[in-house]
């Protein structure tokens, strides 16, 4: 029983790594897809994610504010205008789904001003 109960330990340490280092590289995938969509429209950004807080934190840069100002103006997604929080929105969403294997993507009236 002793060496049951010691093998299955072993395998579940095993399975705890293998899940942080899947869940590390995930979240990298993550931000690189982030802050190439974010791109798209001259914006920049980034976020954080604290697993144990269960804490997302997302940064954006507008395009607006990098040709106003030579100094990076980074704010949180609730002082964005509406269509800024809207397409860090869409760029977050279509970050998630390109670490999703699924045959197609549908997303409807995402935004109440944008149906």
């Amino acid at each position: 029983m002793a060496k049951t109960t010691k093998t299955i330990h072993k395998c579940l340490k095993r399975r705890e790594r293998a899940y942080k280092l899947l869940l590390e590289q995930t979240i990298e995938a993550t931000r690189t897809s982030f802050t190439s969509t974010l791109s798209v429209r001259g914006f920049s950004g980034e976020f954080y994610v604290d697993i144990e807080s269960k804490r997302l934190d997302i940064l954006i840069e507008p395009a607006h504010a990098s040709q106003n100002n030579n100094s990076s103006q980074r704010k949180e997604t609730s002082s964005l205008s509406g269509g800024e929080k809207s397409y860090t929105t869409v760029a977050f969403i279509i970050a998630l789904w390109n670490g999703m294997a699924v045959p197609f993507f549908s997303m409807d009236e995402f935004d109440v001003f944008m149906e």
